[in-house]
């Protein structure tokens, strides 16, 4: 699918990489794909992903127990990466 540098960042910091469906069945970077971004899928898929980072980020800064079961989690699997 291609690479992003969220996965070399993710050793230092705990990280997610959302992905959401704009498209149907076609290339990255084509006018096809640039087409497909003017659609009503795209439009409600990019409004659903910010909005799970968004509450994500809401639970991160008001639940204190998810915070640290999500500090817990990161340190355990990456305690021997580093």
């Amino acid at each position: 699918m291609g690479s992003t540098d969220i996965g070399n960042l993710s050793y230092y910091i705990p990280a997610i990489h959302p992905m959401v469906k704009t498209a149907e069945n076609c290339a990255l970077h084509t006018v096809e794909f640039l087409n497909f971004g003017k659609t009503d899928l795209a439009y409600k898929s990019m409004l659903d992903g910010m909005k799970a980072i968004g509450m994500t980020a809401v639970r991160v800064l008001t639940d204190t127990d998810f915070l640290k079961a999500v500090k817990k989690d990161f340190y355990e699997n990456t305690k021997d990466l580093k």
